[in-house]
């Protein structure tokens, strides 16, 4: 496993903000399809794999109503 070693008498501080995970967002939107309504996502990573998703995920409310 890889580490940082960090040394020095001077503590580190400050902010990291933590972007969402693929495998949380694709266990999250197919239950989407389970709500009669409007459900809002936010924070979710902006690539292929989850855009794909999203556009089958369309195309089926799209069938169904």
């Amino acid at each position: 496993m890889e580490k940082i070693v960090i040394e020095g008498k001077t503590k580190l501080k400050g902010e990291v903000t933590i972007s969402g995970a693929k495998n949380a967002a694709v266990a999250i939107l197919p239950a989407t399809i389970l709500i009669n309504g409007i459900c809002k996502i936010e924070n979710i990573p902006n690539i292929s794999d989850i855009k794909t998703f999203c556009t089958i995920l369309e195309s089926i409310r799209s069938k169904n109503k």
